[in-house]
């Protein structure tokens, strides 16, 4: 019976360990998360305001958004084949 009570207490440690990394996880990410939560707040806010005056206003911010993750990506494909090619990043890495 005792080797059953040290393997108990051993995932009992370690159910207390890996509780005590989630809260160090949970304590530095909740500031991410509650970013994320108002920007999407304030995203569907901003549409929701636009969509009184004109559906085109809305087609054309959802264009917006479009652009701007086109350019992003296009630049992230560059600056990996830049990378990859010459052996150097932008900042001279």
């Amino acid at each position: 019976m005792e080797p059953s009570n040290n393997i108990e207490i051993s995932n009992k440690q370690r159910l207390e360990k890996l509780l005590k990394e989630w809260k160090g996880f949970a304590s530095l990410g909740w500031p991410i998360s509650v970013q994320t939560a108002v920007r999407t707040g304030m995203r569907t806010t901003d549409l929701l305001v636009v969509a009184l005056f004109s559906s085109s206003a809305i087609a054309a911010v959802g264009l917006a958004n479009l652009y701007t993750q086109i350019d992003s990506t296009i630049y992230w494909y560059w600056a990996r084949h830049r990378r990859t090619c010459t052996g150097k990043s932008r900042y001279g890495e």
